[in-house]
């Protein structure tokens, strides 16, 4: 096996990983920092996969304080947090 097809498939699994995640926790969201503790994942590994999450729809970010507050979740509780913040 070639070493770029370890590392595509370590990719998946963390992707799966991520998403399992936010599945069973449906109604919050996470900063990458929060997923890295909870999941036991590298910084880069962590930030790969929610970029591909994201690019493929099945995550979304919100961003606060400017960008330096990120936020990651399944898109209806991203939705669903804009909504609150938007009705301060």
């Amino acid at each position: 096996m070639k070493v770029e097809e370890l590392a595509k498939e370590r990719k998946v699994l963390i992707r799966d990983l991520i998403l399992d995640y936010m599945k069973r926790h449906p109604d919050e969201i996470f900063s990458y920092q929060e997923l890295m503790r909870a999941l036991g994942l590298t910084r880069g590994g962590c930030q790969g996969a929610l970029f591909s999450l994201a690019q493929r729809g099945l995550v979304e970010k919100l961003s606060l304080q400017g960008g330096r507050k990120v936020y990651y979740g399944l898109p209806e509780t991203i939705k669903r947090a804009k909504r609150i913040l938007k009705g301060r």
